[in-house]
């Protein structure tokens, strides 16, 4: 799998923006920020796994779990500020952040989606869902 995030998510690495962003405390983002990354949702994961232990005929396949599109950090945070209602915040930039590498981190899911009908969670839709059921908005 690409990043995964999400419930139960064992990096927590949407909690630790939420966090900085809820406390007013700064975000540390490594690089400047703008390196295109792929995220997957922990119950995406889950239905991949699921469904390539339920196929009998074992095709030994190698696939991506990723999300259908591309995001980075920057865009991230920005989607995160709109759903928290923030308006500033402040960004430390750096050669290493905790929750992402400044590099290019892009899979390709067709394969998977192609082979066992998965269909992944938006981007945008899973942050929100996210942090609405996590921290109630």
């Amino acid at each position: 799998p690409s990043y995964i995030v999400g419930k139960n998510d064992h990096k927590k690495r949407l909690d630790y923006y939420i966090n900085c962003l809820k406390t007013g405390s700064e975000i540390e983002v490594a690089g400047t920020g703008d390196c295109p990354i792929n995220l997957v949702f922990v119950q995406d994961v889950v239905n991949c796994l699921y469904e390539l232990s339920a196929d009998t005929s074992r095709s030994r396949s190698s696939y991506y779990a990723a999300s259908d599109s591309s995001t980075t950090v920057n865009e991230m945070i920005g989607e995160l500020k709109k759903i928290l209602g923030i308006t500033n915040h402040s960004i430390s930039y750096s050669l290493l952040s905790p929750p992402f590498l400044d590099q290019r981190f892009e899979f390709d899911n067709s394969l998977i989606k192609k082979d066992y009908g998965i269909r992944f969670t938006d981007l945008a839709i899973g942050i929100k869902d996210y942090t609405e059921e996590v921290y109630g908005r």
